[in-house]
């Protein structure tokens, strides 16, 4: 009985957090295109967010055809900017872009937020749902390559302080010219997506991403392949599965006799 008894007391005490050594989730981002110049670009969130989950919005603006100045885009209430890139070569048509994160309410569901800018653009957004992660702002980080002019990008090397962790790693990045397209992911990346404004020309803007789960303390993202030449910025971004930083439950039990 005394066996018995110590041997669930150690269970309870060593049993992991809940959604602890499991990968964090998510699907296909909700993308939008905002096709006509503006200063608002309602970008639309994914159908279905629950309070605590993640949102990882990529946001690119291109000036193309309106009126050939870099943007500044607003961060929305309530959203974090991860970081930001504008003016890729010092180009007059460049545009800017970003990575933002939210800790969901549980509200946004099916809802659209504004990234506005200063000057008058074309946009376009894709917005991940990620479930079962951390939950707090150490459970992301960030690493970026800026300026890139090549038709194979290969992300920066990122190590999150958050240590080794069943990791969900996205690559995202935008750029600009002739709606130049992923067509070879990176190795062992899966579901690469391209968003695209609708103006025909050079300088407009693409985004794109791709995923993989891996248990690791850094990754380094292999090159991804475009179909034409493009000049643009990329980041690798890392978010930490549920209940690795808060490890175990350390409930103390009492009992009386």
């Amino acid at each position: 009985m005394r066996r018995t008894f110590l041997g669930c007391l150690l269970a309870l005490l060593l049993w992991p957090a809940q959604g602890w050594g499991a990968f964090p989730q998510t699907a296909a981002p909700t993308e939008t295109s905002v096709n006509t110049g503006s200063t608002t670009h309602n970008i639309s969130m994914p159908a279905t967010v629950n309070s605590g989950d993640l949102l990882v919005a990529l946001i690119g603006m291109s000036s193309a055809g309106d009126n050939n100045v870099d943007p500044v885009i607003a961060t929305p209430s309530g959203w974090t900017r991860l970081d930001y890139d504008t003016d890729f070569q010092g180009s007059a048509s460049d545009g800017a872009g970003g990575v933002y994160v939210k800790i969901a309410a549980g509200t946004e569901g099916g809802a659209t937020v504004d990234w506005a800018t200063t000057a008058t653009t074309r946009g376009v957004g894709q917005v991940y749902r990620v479930t079962a992660w951390q939950g707090t702002s150490s459970g992301w980080s960030i690493a970026k390559l800026s300026g890139f002019v090549t038709t194979t990008p290969d992300p920066a090397s990122l190590t999150p302080l958050f240590g080794s962790s069943d990791t969900l790693w996205l690559v995202m990045g935008f750029w600009l010219q002739e709606l130049e397209l992923i067509t070879v992911a990176s190795t062992n990346y899966t579901n690469p997506v391209d968003t695209i404004t609708s103006f025909t020309g050079s300088n407009d803007m693409t985004i794109g991403s791709e995923r993989r789960e891996l248990a690791a303390a850094s990754e380094d993202p292999g090159t991804f392949t475009l179909d034409a030449l493009a000049h643009g910025t990329v980041w690798t971004v890392g978010i930490q599965a549920a209940g690795a930083a808060g490890a175990r439950r350390t409930k103390l039990l009492s009992f009386g006799g």
